[in-house]
Parts: C-alpha cells; sequence; structure tokens
C-alpha cells in the first residue's frame, strides 16, 4: 500500500484523515522501531529499582500512586534516558515516515542510522525549545502576574494573607501557562524540518516559527485532538493492568506488590510505545507538509501579483 501525499492544503479533518492514513500505511516499517524503544526502557526498568508506596498511604491513594508509575520508570536518571531513547527513536520513525511520504522506502537500518546521525540536532532542538518555552512562560508569566495578578489579589477584600497568596499563585500560574504553550506550538514542528529539510537545530526551530505564523489556532486544534488520542492510548494499558492488579489486592489494605511483578506490569505498559511514537510523529510530519504547502501557495500567489 502506497502513500500519496496531498498536493494541496486540507481542512482539519482533512489533516487528521491524512495523519491515520500516513500512520496506517508507514505502520508496518515503523513498528519495529517503535518495538525497539519499548525494548530499551525494558531493560532500563529492570535496571532501576522500583519505589514502593509508604504503608502508611490509604488504599485508593496507594492504588492512584500504581497507576502513575506504571508507564513510567522511577528516578530522575531514568526519566532523562527514557527521555533520550524517544527522542532517538523519534528521528528514525521520522526519516522512515518522510521516505514514505516522497514515495520511497527505507530499511529498518537506514532508519536507525539516520536517526542516530542526526541525533545531536534533536538533542539541541529538545533543550533550546524547552528553554523557549520554559523561559518565555516564566519569564512573561511572572512580570503580568506580580504586575497584575498579584496586585488586584492584595487589592480585593475580604482577601488577606493566605487567601490572597494563593489566589496570586493561581494567577501566576496562568500567566505562565498561556505564553509556554504559545511557544511549545510555534515550535511544535521542529523535529519533522530536521528530517523533511535536513535543517540544524536552530534551522528547524526558525522553520517551525515560520510555518506556524497566522496559523497558530488551527495547529493548536490539530494538535490538542491528536494528543487526546495518544493519551488515551497511553493511559488504556496501564489503567487495565492497574485495575487487574486492584482486584487481586482489593481484599487487602495494603498493596503487596513485589518488585519482579511492578517491574514486570511496568514494562507492558510500555507496549503502548509501539502504536502512540509512530502517531506522534506522523501528525507533526503531516501537519508540517500542510503549512508548507500554504506557504507555497501564498508564495505563488503573491509572485503571480507582482
Amino acid at each position: 500500500m502506497s502513500f500519496v501525499a496531498p498536493s494541496s492544503p486540507q481542512s482539519v479533518g482533512g489533516i487528521l484523515d491524512e495523519w491515520l492514513r500516513l500512520f496506517r500505511v508507514s505502520f508496518s516499517r515503523c513498528w519495529a522501531l517503535a518495538a525497539v524503544a519499548t525494548l530499551m526502557v525494558a531493560i532500563l526498568i529492570f535496571l532501576v529499582e522500583p519505589v514502593h508506596p509508604p504503608q502508611a498511604m490509604t488504599l485508593w491513594r496507594q492504588r492512584l500512586w500504581l497507576l502513575s508509575v506504571l508507564n513510567k520508570p522511577q528516578g530522575s536518571l531514568a526519566s532523562v534516558l527514557v527521555t533520550l531513547i524517544r527522542l532517538l527513536i523519534s528521528g528514525a520513525l521520522l526519516a522512515t515516515q518522510v521516505a514514505v511520504f516522497r514515495g520511497r522506502s527505507l530499511t529498518f537500518v537506514a532508519a536507525l542510522t539516520t536517526g542516530l546521525s542526526r541525533f545531536p540536532r534533536m538533542l539541541a532542538g529538545f533543550v533550546l525549545c524547552a528553554i523557549a518555552a520554559v523561559g518565555t512562560g516564566t519569564a512573561v508569566g511572572t512580570l503580568v502576574a506580580v504586575s497584575v495578578g498579584l496586585g488586584a489579589a492584595f487589592a480585593l477584600h475580604p482577601l488577606s494573607g493566605g487567601a490572597a497568596h494563593t489566589f496570586g499563585v493561581a494567577v501566576a500560574v496562568i500567566f505562565i501557562m498561556i505564553p509556554a504553550m504559545y511557544m511549545f506550538v510555534r515550535l511544535a514542528l521542529w523535529q519533522s524540518a530536521i528530517f523533511a529539510e535536513g535543517d540544524s537545530a536552530t534551522g528547524a526551530i526558525g522553520h517551525s516559527w515560520r510555518l506556524v505564523k497566522g496559523h497558530w489556532w488551527r495547529t493548536t486544534t490539530i494538535l490538542f485532538v491528536s494528543a487526546v488520542i495518544i493519551f488515551t492510548l497511553n493511559t488504556i494499558t496501564p489503567l487495565l493492568f492497574g485495575l487487574v492488579l486492584g482486584v487481586f489486592n482489593a481484599r487487602t489494605t495494603g498493596l503487596p506488590v513485589g518488585s519482579s511483578t511492578l517491574r514486570f506490569v511496568q514494562v507492558l505498559s510500555q507496549t503502548t510505545w509501539v502504536v502512540t511514537l509512530p502517531l506522534a510523529t506522523s501528525i507533526s510530519l503531516t501537519i508540517y507538509h500542510d503549512l508548507k504547502l500554504r506557504h507555497e501557495g501564498a508564495d505563488l500567489a503573491a509572485r503571480e501579483e507582482l
């Protein structure tokens, strides 16, 4: 089954259809790469000692704790390694899907080699985007909150003391999240630019910034819908395993889950990556292609008017 990329910009629904079509066509070439990520994280999980909840926790709090740790290994170092694994495999997946977009095929080894060769760009782009989003959100949000939110909080009555402080913190968080989200969407396509255009990290960030300009709400809508689908898929498996463990331990007031059992369940929970990783890269590439068509069409129209 071949993939024919659209030759004209699509509606929001059309882009979502193209996203799922690209996923279906490329999945036979992507699942093994995503399985490598699952295997690497599984090995990491077995090397990291799982953290168990304090025995003083209530039964339901222990259940919630279990659900929160099923889909990730514990510890800061483990989290960093998972991020690096995800970046590496995402690069290999993008290389594969870009080839599918262009009517070509890429072998498993070639995809991994391409992902590895551009991994430094992926890492640099990830760090720069994180700094841009978090830094902008913190700087702008804090400035606005301090000058407007906190002042208003202390001016309101009968708010005083702790109540005013709580209100001010809430205002600060809101104003931090808004610019951070804006930056996140403007820079959301940098990974696709690295593999579709061969850009450097900074070039890819600039490319994404230019493409999303004027299409922020549209891009946000598409990313939100796809994120809900991916989040749901990533949550279902851990939830099912958590419910199973809950049934087996329903008559106890503790959570007697041994280290080996917890590791095994965590490994099984990673299997959703086989589906969700290709979904995540394919939505980025689909949006990238659509916005590129829109900008090229606008450039062509402008040249014809001259």
